[in-house]
């Protein structure tokens, strides 16, 4: 399982949704938006058969208020265990990035950022 932090132009905002199939996408969440890269990631993870919990923001990378909400939500949530990685397209902030490590780490799970992530990571330090 893939938790997801991503934005759509429809669904509801700071919950984590299960999505098993393509089609949970679409009745969830509608089409994905002009520049966010989360809905893409949950196609290509559910068609690799790995299930996701997205969790939709207003705009990727940004709000640190609402990443760490998010990841307080992760900490607690049932399938947290079952997470083999946590995909946080558009961010390369360090402080958003050590909130989903304080999930990751403990369980073993992955980091997942692009390589445009990576270059704002290193950049700001």
């Amino acid at each position: 399982m893939i938790a997801i932090f991503g934005e759509s132009k429809e669904g509801p905002l700071h919950t984590f949704i299960h999505l098993r199939s393509l089609p949970d996408i679409v009745e969830s969440f509608g089409n994905p938006t002009e520049t966010g890269l989360g809905i893409h990631l949950a196609i290509q993870a559910l068609l690799f058969k790995s299930d996701v919990l997205f969790y939709r923001l207003e705009e990727e990378g940004f709000q640190k208020d609402t990443y760490e909400l998010g990841c307080h939500f992760l900490e607690k949530h049932p399938k947290k265990e079952e997470l083999a990685a946590i995909a946080l397209p558009g961010v390369g902030d360090t402080l958003i990035l050590s909130f989903a490590q304080k999930v990751a780490a403990p369980i073993g799970a992955l980091l997942l950022i692009t390589a445009k992530d990576l270059y704002d990571f290193t950049t700001q330090r």
